[in-house]
Formats: C-alpha cells, sequence, structure tokens
C-alpha cells in the first residue's frame, strides 16, 4: 500500500496552518481539512506506478483526478485547502462558495476499462461525463482564481493505477484537455516518496516545440517490444499549445517516421500518393531503416537494458532534444511507459507528449 505520509503536499498543509492558526478553525476550514484527509487516505490505497528518477516535484494543491481498478473520481479538496483564510472571506465576501470539496466518484470500470456506452462512439475518444464533470470543475476553479485576483493554471494531478490500460488512459487525458485542462502531473512512487511526472499536453504533432536544433525521439511500446527512431529536428517556432490535438488521416502531424512506417497499409495513405496493390505471396524483408530501432520483448517483458545501452551508444550529433513523443497500443499498462520514460530521461530527455490513436511496431519500410 502507498504511503502519504511525509510527503503531503507543501501549499496544502501551509493553507491549512494558516486556516487554523490563533486557536483554531473556522467550520469551513474543518470541512476542508476533513475532506482533504479523506481524499488523501482513499489515494493511498491506490497503487501508483513505481520511478526511479529523484529529480521530481512535490505534487502541488490542485484538482485531483483518478483511475483506479474500478473506477473514475474527482477530487478539489487539495485546491481548496491551498487557501488562506484571507483568500476564503474574498470569496464569502463575493458571494462565492466553494463547492465540489468532497471526494467523488465519476465513473465506474470494469476491471480499468471504459464501459462502451461512456464513448462517444466507436474508435472516439472524448468519455463524456469525465468532460463534463472536469469542466464544470475548471469553471468554478476559474472564477475563484479571478476572484482572488490570479488565472487558474490549468493544472490536474492524476493519481493513475499502475496497470491502467493506455486504452483507458489516452481517453481521459484526452477529455481532460476538451475541458481546457493542460497540465498533466501524474503522482508516481519514488525513492523519495510520491512525486510528481509532468507530461506535455497529449498530441499527435510530429515535432514537440524545441527552442533550438536537437536530436529528436519518438518511442512506441506494443505487445511486441519496443520501436524507437532518432532524427534531427530544426528548433524554433516554440508555442506551447493547451488541450490535445488528433492528427487526421493526411498525416503531415504524425510523429516523425510513422507515416512512413504506416503507409502502404490497407487503407491507410499518409504520404499523399496512392497505396499500390499489395503484393502476392510472402512480404520481402523491410530494408535497413537508419535512426530506427527495434527492441523485442523477451519473456513478455521489455528489456529495458537493451534500450539503455542503445541509446548510450548513439553516435555523435546535436544535443538531445527534451522531450519525446511516446505512443502505445491500447493495452499497454501504464507503469511500463513509466519504466521506459525513467530510461529517457537517464538519456537526456527528461519531458514527453503522449501521442494517442497512432502506433509504430516496426522499422522499415
Amino acid at each position: 500500500m502507498i504511503r502519504y505520509t511525509g510527503h503531503r503536499t507543501p501549499l496544502a498543509l501551509a493553507g491549512l496552518l494558516v486556516l487554523c492558526a490563533a486557536g483554531g478553525c473556522d467550520r469551513r476550514a474543518r470541512e476542508i481539512r476533513d475532506s482533504d484527509r479523506a481524499a488523501l487516505a482513499f489515494l493511498e490505497r491506490v497503487p501508483l506506478a513505481s520511478s526511479a528518477r529523484t529529480d521530481l516535484d512535490a505534487p502541488p494543491a490542485a484538482l485531483r483526478v483518478w483511475i483506479d481498478r474500478t473506477g473514475i473520481g474527482l477530487d478539489e479538496s487539495a485546491y481548496w485547502a491551498g487557501l488562506t483564510s484571507a483568500q476564503l472571506d474574498r470569496l464569502d465576501e463575493a458571494g462565492f462558495a466553494p463547492e465540489g470539496d468532497r471526494i467523488s466518484p465519476i465513473l465506474t470500470l470494469a476491471t480499468r476499462r471504459l464501459p462502451p456506452e461512456a464513448i462517444e462512439s466507436a474508435g472516439a475518444y472524448m468519455v463524456k461525463p469525465v468532460f463534463e464533470r472536469l469542466d464544470s470543475a475548471r469553471e468554478r476553479l476559474t472564477r475563484s482564481d479571478a476572484l482572488l485576483g490570479g488565472e487558474f493554471s490549468g493544472r490536474v494531478v492524476l493519481w493513475i493505477d499502475g496497470e491502467t490500460p493506455f486504452a483507458t488512459l489516452a481517453r481521459v487525458l484526452y477529455s481532460l484537455g476538451q475541458a481546457q485542462l493542460s497540465v498533466f502531473l501524474f503522482a508516481v512512487e519514488t525513492p523519495a516518496g510520491i512525486r510528481v511526472l509532468e507530461v506535455d499536453a497529449p498530441t499527435l504533432r510530429a515535432r514537440p516545440c524545441e527552442p533550438h536544433t536537437c536530436r529528436g525521439l519518438t518511442a512506441s511500446v506494443t505487445k511486441g517490444g519496443l520501436v524507437w527512431r532518432e532524427r534531427e529536428q530544426a528548433g524554433g517556432g516554440c508555442k506551447r499549445e493547451a488541450g490535445i490535438e488528433m492528427a487526421g488521416a493526411g498525416g503531415k502531424d504524425a510523429p516523425a517516421g510513422l507515416a512512413d512506417a504506416l503507409d502502404g497499409v490497407k487503407g491507410l495513405d499518409l504520404d499523399g500518393h496512392p497505396n499500390a496493390p499489395a503484393p502476392v505471396g510472402p512480404a520481402p524483408a523491410p530494408p535497413p531503416e537508419p535512426g530506427c530501432h527495434a527492441l523485442a520483448r523477451i519473456d513478455g517483458r521489455l528489456d529495458l537494458s537493451a534500450l539503455r545501452a542503445g541509446l548510450a551508444a548513439r553516435g555523435p550529433g546535436p544535443p538531445a532534444c527534451k522531450t519525446v513523443v511516446l505512443s502505445a497500443s491500447e493495452d499497454i499498462p501504464w507503469q511500463e511507459l513509466v519504466a521506459v520514460t525513467d530510461e529517457l530521461a537517464r538519456a537526456g530527455h527528461p519531458r514527453f507528449v503522449l501521442a494517442v490513436g497512432i502506433v509504430d511496431d516496426r522499422c522499415g519500410t
């Protein structure tokens, strides 16, 4: 069981200390404190993914969303607990009362899988109940911050069961992005306690923003193993974009190398040229593809030591791009993706963006 003792959000505790100073807490402060304690007690039962990284920050006082084996839920209590008594007084004077300051379920899951009726249509990514609840919470916190003279950060801390499949995670993230939440902080268990892994807004853009020319990398985790590609990436033109972008089949925004890898598959035309009829008989082995590396699973497990060695053996070139484009098959568990990002961070790629809706599972054309 995960223990949060000693690693609680500093902002949340500081807010509670101010609220409770000088001899006691008012009723609202006690309710908020109790809500935050109840939420943390519940979240301690979520078996988070583990990370070996030591450079991560503690969770901030922000919206919290959890996904465990049986459901998805929302908690705002850390946000309200992060406010001082003076700030709560200002909200009272404006006639604004905190709402939604209790941990509450949104959707029931069947062994971490979304029920079909929760998804708008076959192949879609929007989970309507998640979108509606988070959009309402975002509007409420945006108004609160405006009354306090600030601006809502768009941050959400996600407490995700490490065995959650990418199919569920991707759709929840898409729905959060549509609710205009754009900073995703994943709670992970580290040697220093609970810390957060920041993930850039999920996208299908080819190249994350980088200020200078650098060595870009895309990686895709599948049931067969891991494919990663390296390609020099021009810098400049950086602008953070909120939400999630879903590239169409035209493919100009697909991660570098994915269009080449998938072109030729029946029904796909990612480069604008008609596909030739499939040849009769066994397909020839694809020619070697420069910069592409494929690691097969061994007894069903990824050989992360081979990934580490491959990244360390890269030849001379520009410095590594900070952000990696990471994609996965729908049944890949979140814990496996976190383990891959640990190795990528060790090799100089500390950030990553999740690409949804497309998977790269081979080298060669």
